[in-house]
């Protein structure tokens, strides 16, 4: 992708096998035509001029090369003309040592994409590199990365993936949402029933809506957030807030209760249970735990409306109150709740004084 006056095309032409077949694309036509005129007595290259998607009419590809925008455009189509096995080499991007990656302290999507595609693997290069390993943090220290498709789910670590997500899509979350609607209102209105003008830590405040609505009918909420851009906004609008993230950082406390609306079910089970038991020392006596789920089975990746990898985790009540009473907790409600696309949990659980944790 990207054929230019045909250089990288001979390169790659250098190494064709007797039986093999090369196809390149490029816009210029001028350029095309001189790569056309290099590779005239060779039936097994083919130039086409045009859009980069000229190619989805040769695929599947054994051996990818992108030197052209599409890798930028749309990595999902990249990644779709892959046959199982295949090498997908492209360049033009800066060099890393670190999760996420960043150019100018703006995580590189496109990047993370590729790292992040369930059907990509990421192999060698140099010693920074384990050929054929997905890394929960990747590294690369020259401007190509090279990838192997092989329909291995498990590229990288799903919390890291989504927290990196949400870092780069902060501005288009917070442009998408919305006040909560009446469910949640009724839902948030009984968390403030009960817990009345104590205080609640708020995991995942995101944009605010939640807090804003909660604060409004009592009690006072600290927000907090993994995502540094959320943090800041909410700064920006005049909150004290910090930044959290509740598979690792300390919740602090003691609080009148925990909320966490729409944030566990991004985590593994086995984080769901433990931040469950952390959140449990982060209250008073009797204090309270608030949360929502999706309601569902198994797990999913999801680039609905960010455009961007996020991972979710989908819980059933029998299960949601096994982790509870595992944990510390009693449950006092559970309610299913009719979302716009995907049914949800609604869950609110006291602190229990008859098990030690």
């Amino acid at each position: 992708m990207g054929t230019g006056f045909g250089v990288g095309t001979a390169w790659l032409h250098a190494g064709l096998g007797e039986n093999g077949r090369l196809v390149t694309v490029g816009r210029d036509g001028s350029r095309s035509a001189a790569a056309v005129d290099l590779f005239k007595s060779d039936r097994r290259v083919q130039v086409l001029t045009g859009d980069w998607l000229l190619l989805q009419a040769h695929a599947p590809f054994d051996v990818f090369f992108c030197d052209g925008g599409g890798k930028r455009d749309d990595p999902q189509a990249v990644v779709e003309m892959l046959a199982p096995g295949v090498v997908l080499v492209f360049d033009d991007f800066a060099p890393q040592s670190h999760w996420p990656p960043l150019f100018d302290a703006c995580l590189t999507l496109c990047a993370c994409s590729y790292l992040t595609a369930p059907t990509t693997t990421r192999c060698g290069g140099h010693d920074g590199w384990r050929p054929g390993r997905c890394a929960r943090q990747p590294t690369w220290e020259h401007s190509a990365m090279t990838y192997v498709a092989d329909h291995d789910p498990s590229a990288g670590s799903p919390g890291d993936v989504t927290l990196a997500s949400y870092s780069a899509a902060a501005g288009l979350y917070i442009e998408q949402s919305e006040p909560p609607g009446d469910a949640l209102m009724a839902y948030l209105d009984r968390v403030g029933n009960l817990v009345g003008r104590g205080t609640v830590l708020e995991l995942g405040s995101g944009p605010g809506w939640d807090a804003a609505y909660l604060e409004s009918r009592g009690p006072r909420v600290i927000r907090t957030d993994a995502v540094s851009a959320f943090v800041e906004a909410l700064r920006g609008d005049g909150h004290e807030a910090r930044r959290l993230d509740v598979r690792v950082d300390d919740f602090g406390g003691p609080y009148d209760a925990v909320l966490a609306d729409a944030v566990l079910l991004h985590l593994s089970r086995e984080e769901f249970v433990e931040v469950l038991r952390r959140a449990r020392h982060a209250v008073v006596n009797c204090g309270l735990l608030a949360f929502t789920l999706k309601e569902g089975d198994g797990e999913a990746w999801s680039r609905a409306k960010l455009g961007v990898p996020r991972h979710f985790t989908y819980w059933r009540e029998p299960a949601v109150r096994t982790a509870l009473r595992a944990t510390g907790w009693q449950l006092l409600s559970l309610s299913h709740v009719a979302g716009r696309v995907e049914p949800w949990l609604f869950v609110i659980a006291r602190a229990s004084d008859d098990l030690d944790l």
